[in-house]
């Protein structure tokens, strides 16, 4: 066995590297992942101070939530929960969580709330547009829902699934090889967006306040 010097003056294998690369590959995208949360935090306040708007009258609000909605389609549910199903799933899999229950279970089907939720949001905007004054309301309870739902999610991902995989992690060392191009922010990842898709946000928080 071929044997290479570490840093700290011990020897290492080749095998002993190759698991602390996936080791630290494992902790990148949890770290990816926690990055988003926070842009995502920024922009449920965000979505919710332009729901207010939209409830009372603005006809600018209504434009500017179809805008917002279309950002969170596709940072948030073509890319980053996309990230989270590709690698951090499989990770959580590999880590001991069964598919079918538990926490595995619970991440899921919120991922799949948060989308009929999205939905329901754009189909009551198409109701307004349509003179449907009603849809006000309806729509800023969408909202409300949506983040409460949302923010809880991203609570027991950062507070307890993150450190619990960290922990596991440190303690067998290594994993096996999970798909990274799906987190990874290239061109071609759906999802991966353009730096100049988050001017939005800069430029509503200007309006709405940040």
């Amino acid at each position: 066995m071929t044997l290479t010097l570490s840093i700290g003056g011990g020897w290492r294998s080749p095998e002993w590297h190759h698991r602390h690369r996936r080791r630290r590959a494992s902790m990148e995208i949890m770290h990816v992942l926690m990055t988003e949360h926070r842009t995502i935090t920024r922009t449920l306040g965000l979505l919710e101070r332009v729901g207010l708007s939209v409830l009372a009258g603005d006809a600018q609000a209504v434009l500017d939530l179809a805008s917002l909605l279309a950002f969170l389609r596709d940072f948030l549910e073509q890319g980053h929960c996309r990230r989270e199903e590709a690698a951090l799933f499989p990770l959580m899999e590999q880590c001991g969580m069964a598919w079918g229950s538990g926490p595995l279970k619970v991440l899921a089907a919120e991922h799949a709330t948060g989308r009929r939720q999205l939905l329901q949001m754009q189909s009551l905007l198409g109701e307004l547009d349509r003179g449907e004054e009603d849809a006000r309301d309806q729509i800023f309870l969408e909202i409300r829902s949506y983040r409460d739902q949302l923010m809880a999610h991203m609570r027991k991902e950062d507070q307890v699934i993150f450190p619990m995989l960290q922990r596991v992690l440190q303690r067998v060392g290594s994993v096996r090889k999970v798909g990274c191009k799906a987190w990874v922010h290239e061109p071609s990842v759906p999802g991966g967006l353009p730096p100049a898709r988050f001017e939005i946000l800069g430029w509503l928080e200007g309006r709405y306040g940040g």
